[in-house]
């Protein structure tokens, strides 16, 4: 490749969780949904970059899990 950007660094899974109210100090509250977003450096970047110029190439480099976490990761890539 003699363009382009290389990324490298944190590949994250995070989870979210919708509440209906944040809960004051030692109390609690229900959560009606959760639902994964991949995060991290390089998965937010990485995609940021390639809506920003889909001509560029972007690669990225990280170690995942063989895992749910991981698949939801490399379906992305």
């Amino acid at each position: 490749m003699n363009n382009g950007i290389i990324l490298a660094g944190n590949m994250l899974v995070d989870a979210l969780k919708d509440i209906d109210v944040y809960p004051a100090h030692s109390n609690l509250t229900s959560i009606r949904r959760v639902s994964k977003a991949i995060g991290g450096l390089v998965c937010n970047c990485g995609l940021d970059l390639a809506i920003l110029d889909p001509e560029m190439p972007v690669r990225v480099m990280g170690v995942i899990g063989h895992d749910d976490n991981g698949r939801l990761i490399e379906d992305r890539f």
